[in-house]
């Protein structure tokens, strides 16, 4: 799924750069409609470049397991690895408990 984002922002970027060169050629002509298209598609596509290029937001899942997390794990008598994240161990918990 990366490589198609990667792919896709790529092309997007591309033609985002290409209308933003031809940009200037519509301005000089005068063609008023030309130039507004030109400017709509610069803008729309160097928009979707970004937004295909940004990372995603992290779930809590991913940030590392708290100590008050690890204390209740410990307390369980549950074996996890130091740097398991909260997802993973509350995940381990919820076997353990039931819920």
């Amino acid at each position: 799924m990366r490589f198609l984002r990667v792919i896709l922002g790529l092309c997007s970027l591309a033609f985002g750069l290409l209308c933003g060169v031809m940009l200037p050629f519509a301005i000089k002509s005068g063609d008023r409609p030309s130039i507004i298209i030109l400017a709509v598609l610069t803008s729309l596509s160097l928009l979707l470049a970004r937004r295909l290029w940004r990372r995603r937001p992290t779930s809590w899942r991913d940030d590392p397991a708290t100590d008050k997390q690890k204390s209740f794990a410990d307390s369980l008598g549950i074996k996890y690895p130091r740097s398991i994240s909260k997802g993973e161990l509350s995940d381990l918990i919820s076997e353990v408990t039931g819920r």
